[in-house]
């Protein structure tokens, strides 16, 4: 490297001496005294030039020992710092490299100096480096480009150079940084990310951040072509939200609002965009910070419509094979009444018959009030068999129908401390047999219920039928027994029997408690 000081130190001297030298060729000898005089003169200059001379060389010798200086305090620095440095001619010989520069590409200086920087760059990206060194030569300002180096047991390395033309030298300095551990990191992530793509699109899902403090969405490129928007452009919130079905927009608002607070946001909502039209999608995310430190909500959205519409069916299906249980359950508990209740009218009853006949056959006078009080006890026996029968399993029912059963259940449980109204709308044909015995074991549930825990005196029951429901009201004046549905199920209420026998049609069940006027419960069942 040549210094500027001591090139014009060399100037000057070179100068001096040049005038020191032409000082006799202004004068030749003379013997006159004007020639004498001419002489003393000359050595007086030459005695000036002379010291002016003196003083120049000790400036050149200063300059040449503060170079040295310098050069000894900076070369250990410039050999042992950590990024390769080269020195290279305007064509790319290698002219001088620090230490770190000859290990980059595994070699000794000795090796590497007078070679071309061109030939040790792997062949595909010998272009890159060509008009790297190009571009630097013709601007005069830092360029930088990436190319791999080959190297001697390291195979390829990964290289950043940054370099700068020296005009005055014609040398071009570059600084070469091994960047091959962040190339692989970089390369390992495109990898991940590329897997992670294939797996979300191939599942139906996408990536998705909410920014907290703006409030806009960005999705990622599956997100984005499902939901016909930007991949990372943000979205407001607002917008987004328009897209879900109006009916699941508040929920996903308040949804991400407690997000925010709860950390986390699990759940699937139906939207109504033009690509994503009654589709069903799965949003799960969490609370954190991305790389600038601001926090995001982020996470996955899959598109669930199938596997929904399939959970959809199985719960179909499964209610489906429930009903069915339920309903072969009430026909075996049918079965067995109908059983029960013609072995009390074949026997019990024919028997009691037979004892209340021979009982009228007895005669005297001594036993007239004791006959009268077993015919009295005999009679409450038979009405109570037959209701107990009636109860099981009304023969009328199956012969004449629900109206008839009912206004017959009405009939036979007043008396004179009850009275029981019925009253039945609509029933112009008759209903299926399971239909019509399940209306009718609920009403007979009701009624008992008034009696049991009511303390009621009057009862009104009332059946409408419409071509798209049957509505059943019974209403008594009692005390009541509840005041919610929860407390209306106390032990031999029946109420769990109800829902399980409504719930059979779509039914639902609705009781209402007034103050000093007893209780009416609403029943509804599908009839379509």
């Amino acid at each position: 490297m040549k210094d500027p000081k001591k090139n014009a130190a060399q100037k000057n001297l070179g100068k001096l001496q040049s005038q020191t030298m032409a000082v006799p060729n202004k004068f030749a000898p003379d013997s006159s005294l004007a020639d004498q005089e001419r002489v003393a003169h000359m050595f007086q200059e030459l005695q000036t030039y002379q010291v002016e001379l003196q003083m120049q060389n000790d400036e050149l010798m200063l300059a040449n020992e503060q170079l040295e200086l310098q050069q000894q305090r900076f070369a250990g620095i410039y050999d042992l710092a950590p990024v390769g440095y080269i020195i290279t001619g305007l064509k790319g010989e290698i002219e001088e490299l620090n230490s770190a520069a000859a290990d980059l590409f595994g070699r000794t200086k000795g090796e590497l100096i007078g070679k071309r920087l061109y030939n040790l760059i792997f062949e595909e990206e010998r272009n890159v480096y060509y008009l790297f060194l190009k571009k630097l030569v013709s601007s005069g300002v830092k360029e930088n480009c990436q190319f791999r180096v080959q190297t001697q047991g390291r195979g390829q390395v990964f290289v950043q150079a940054e370099g700068i033309v020296i005009r005055a030298v014609n040398q071009c300095y570059i600084a070469l940084t091994d960047i091959t551990s962040t190339i692989l990191v970089k390369q390992d992530l495109m990898k991940t990310s590329h897997r992670l793509a294939l797996a979300l699109d191939a599942s139906n899902s996408g990536a998705w951040e909410l920014n907290v403090s703006d409030m806009t969405f960005v999705f990622d490129q599956i997100l984005a072509r499902k939901l016909g928007v930007i991949p990372q452009k943000s979205i407001d919130f607002q917008v987004v939200a328009a897209m879900l079905d109006p009916a699941d927009r508040p929920r996903f608002e308040q949804d991400c609002k407690t997000a925010l607070f709860d950390l986390r946001i699990d759940a699937t909502y139906c939207f109504d965009c033009d690509l994503l039209a009654g589709r069903y999608i799965w949003v799960n995310g969490s609370l954190g910070e991305n790389f600038g430190g601001q926090q995001i909500l982020s996470g996955i959205m899959t598109d669930v419509t199938e596997q929904k519409a399939r959970q959809t069916q199985e719960e179909k299906v499964a209610g489906e094979h429930l009903r069915a249980l339920v309903m072969a359950r009430h026909a075996a508990e049918e079965k067995e009444r109908n059983r029960i209740s013609a072995a009390l009218h074949d026997s019990v009853s024919q028997l009691l018959y037979g004892i209340q006949i021979k009982l009228g056959q007895v005669t005297g006078k001594k036993s007239e009030a004791a006959l009268k009080e077993i015919k009295q006890l005999m009679q409450q026996a038979i009405r109570l068999t037959r209701n107990i029968s009636f109860e099981l399993a009304p023969s009328i029912l199956i012969d004449f129908g629900l109206p008839a059963a009912v206004e017959e259940l009405a009939t036979r449980l007043s008396n004179a401390g009850l009275q029981i109204r019925a009253r039945l709308v609509g029933f112009n044909s008759r209903l299926s047999p399971a239909l019509e015995t399940n209306i009718f074991r609920v009403v007979l549930e009701l009624v008992n219920n008034c009696i049991k825990h009511a303390s009621a005196t009057q009862v009104d029951i009332m059946l409408r039928q419409t071509s798209a429901k049957i509505e059943i009201y019974v209403t008594d004046d009692g005390t009541g027994f509840i005041t919610t549905l929860h407390e209306a199920r106390v032990p031999g209420s029946g109420l769990d029997g109800i829902d399980n026998r409504i719930g059979l049609y779509g039914g639902n069940m609705q009781i209402t408690r007034a103050v000093k006027t007893g209780t009416t419960v609403r029943i509804e069942i599908d009839n379509t």
